[in-house]
């Protein structure tokens, strides 16, 4: 039978030696200039101009809004235009409504996303309450297949036509144009 020696063998100690410097390693303070910077430490530039420089944070990490006035625009709500026809135009019975929506995509109807939906036509009717079911009848029309154009087929005489955003199962959005045509 084969006596174990008392002392360590030697490939122990290089394991031993690799683990302590592991070990000081993982305890070096974290404000220390070798390691590298986190995520949150970063730049990041999101292409504005009022960007606040970390070296204007104060250490409780809060800072002052700016004064800055923000345009409508600027907030990226949603709109719509009427490209055809125009505000006061004279159209024939059949005619073609187009529109152009910015800051919303345009889609079919049945489904509820964030800053999706299809538009519609109310007529002589204004226009629905943001929140509202917009109705569907005789004088309601919708563009529920998501394109931004729809052909429409009144009577003649003078109608006011709201023309409004509602998401996928019609509720209306705060997002309307109103115009004013006469039919012939």
């Amino acid at each position: 039978m084969k006596q174990r020696s008392s002392q360590p063998t030697l490939w122990l100690l290089p394991l031993i030696l690799g683990l302590a410097l592991l070990s000081l390693a993982c305890n070096q303070s974290a404000d220390q200039s070798t390691m590298p910077p986190t995520p949150a430490e970063l730049p990041f530039d999101d292409g504005d101009d009022n960007d606040v420089e970390t070296s204007d944070v104060p250490a409780g990490g809060e800072t002052e809004q700016p004064d800055v006035d923000i345009e409508e625009s600027e907030r990226r709500q949603p709109s719509i235009d009427i490209i055809r026809p125009q505000d006061g135009e004279t159209v024939p019975q059949t005619f073609v409504m187009e529109v152009a929506v910015t800051d919303f995509d345009l889609q079919p109807a049945g489904r509820s996303l964030s800053g999706q939906g299809h538009w519609h036509v109310i007529v002589d009717d204004g226009c629905a309450e943001p929140g509202e079911q917009i109705p569907n009848g005789t004088n309601h029309f919708h563009a529920g297949d998501g394109s931004a154009t729809r052909t429409l087929q009144l009577s003649p005489g003078p109608h006011e036509l709201c023309v409004q955003i509602g998401d996928g199962f019609h509720v209306a959005v705060n997002v309307s144009r109103t115009i004013n045509i006469v039919v012939r």
